[in-house]
């Protein structure tokens, strides 16, 4: 069973872990806000999807990412009725 001191020393580190976060993700909204000031908010917003999809590839592989883009595809297929006709159309011609 943990100490008293022990489980305030846990609470102290994640706190201390926590505001280390906030900072960093401040940091983040700020570099960001200077990108969208002189690039526009869709070079900012294709530069975040494309940050994120390095990231998945680096963390899963490019394979996993493919699989991943390839059934988000696949369901906002279903769920877009305007996309699902048009690839329909598509496929039929």
């Amino acid at each position: 069973m943990p100490t008293p001191a022990e489980r305030c020393a846990l609470a102290s580190e994640i706190d201390r872990l926590d505001e280390e976060i906030r900072v960093l993700q401040d940091d983040k909204k700020s570099y960001f806000a200077g990108y969208r000031d002189t690039h526009g908010k869709a070079e900012c917003k294709a530069a975040q999807v494309a940050i994120k999809r390095r990231q998945r590839i680096a963390a899963g592989g490019l394979d996993a990412m493919e699989e991943h883009e390839a059934l988000v595809d696949e369901v906002l297929l279903d769920i877009t009725p305007r996309m699902r006709a048009a690839h329909v159309r598509e496929e039929a011609a």
